[in-house]
């Protein structure tokens, strides 16, 4: 019963998550490429979340002290944040 309501939970999120950010999209007049490199303005959330999945993040020790190196972000990453 509890994992039942966790994954009622979860798909609630998920589904709100979605109508905002295609809300925020909308009111912007914004747009980010969908899986056919189509400009659209009502993502799944899904392909929103696999956008990042190519973010790097180097941290190096050198010397005592951390140094962080990040990737370059594609245009639609940063539409996204």
């Amino acid at each position: 019963m509890a994992l039942l309501m966790v994954m009622g939970l979860s798909l609630l999120i998920y589904s709100l998550a979605e109508i905002i950010f295609r809300a925020v999209l909308k009111e912007k007049e914004l747009t980010i490429l969908d899986q056919k490199r189509k400009p659209t303005v009502s993502p799944i959330i899904r392909w929103v979340f696999q956008k990042f999945e190519d973010v790097l993040m180097l941290y190096i020790y050198e010397s005592n002290s951390l140094k962080k190196i990040q990737c370059e972000l594609t245009e639609d990453q940063i539409t996204i944040i």
